[in-house]
């Protein structure tokens, strides 16, 4: 089975928050014992769109087995560190925050994690990769924002077409066991939902 030992944790930083991955690196630590820590934070004179993969690329060769990769803005659920790592022997990745209505039905159902396809994977607020899988996106990203100039990031569009064309398996955790804080967007007229219903539901709200 795997162990934290065996996981290293990504936080890609964005321009914005520049200081605030300090709070969710510690948070990880003490949730994941054993685990490494790799921050990618963000290169003036580069565009904000690097920093999702060249970390997930960094912290792929780093050795260890898996990458559990989370935004610097994010709150970890009170059980965080005890309820990732039984499901990572049934998949590839392991997204720990989504805001589909199927979680909250599998919640219900009394199930932990629900399949999904890889092209519909949404949201990089945390998850869990296997390193041999990552390290690949780094190459891939270029040519999938050359293809889509209007993305200014969209690491999660990204991973979802990176996911696709490997066939990757895809597994969601329920509830989710990330939080997004309160708070607007870096990404440009963003107007949509931020925070995770099941989430909520089970953990109770954050800031």
């Amino acid at each position: 089975m795997t162990e934290w030992t065996d996981v290293t944790v990504a936080i890609p930083t964005v321009p914005e928050r520049a200081a605030s991955w300090h709070r969710v690196a510690s948070d990880a630590l003490r949730a994941c014992p054993g685990a490494l820590l790799v921050v990618q934070q963000h290169q003036p004179g580069t565009l904000p769109r690097v920093d999702f993969p060249i970390a997930l690329g960094a912290t792929g060769r780093v050795g260890r087995p898996w990458i559990l990769q989370l935004e610097d803005d994010v709150v970890l659920a009170p059980n965080f560190g005890a309820c990732v790592l039984p499901w990572l022997d049934d998949c590839d990745v392991l997204t720990l925050f989504s805001r589909n209505g199927a979680d909250l039905e599998a919640m219900y159902r009394g199930e932990s994690v629900r399949r999904m396809g890889p092209s519909s994977f949404s949201m990089s607020q945390g998850f869990l990769i296997r390193s041999e899988l990552a390290v690949g996106i780094e190459a891939f990203a270029p040519t999938w924002y050359a293809a889509h100039p209007e993305h200014n990031r969209a690491a999660d569009l990204l991973l979802a077409a990176y996911l696709s064309e490997r066939k990757a398996r895809v597994l969601v955790r329920v509830p989710s066991l990330v939080q997004h804080l309160r708070g607007p967007s870096t990404l440009p007229n963003h107007r949509g939902a931020r925070q995770s219903e099941s989430f909520r539901r089970a953990f109770g709200e954050v800031p």
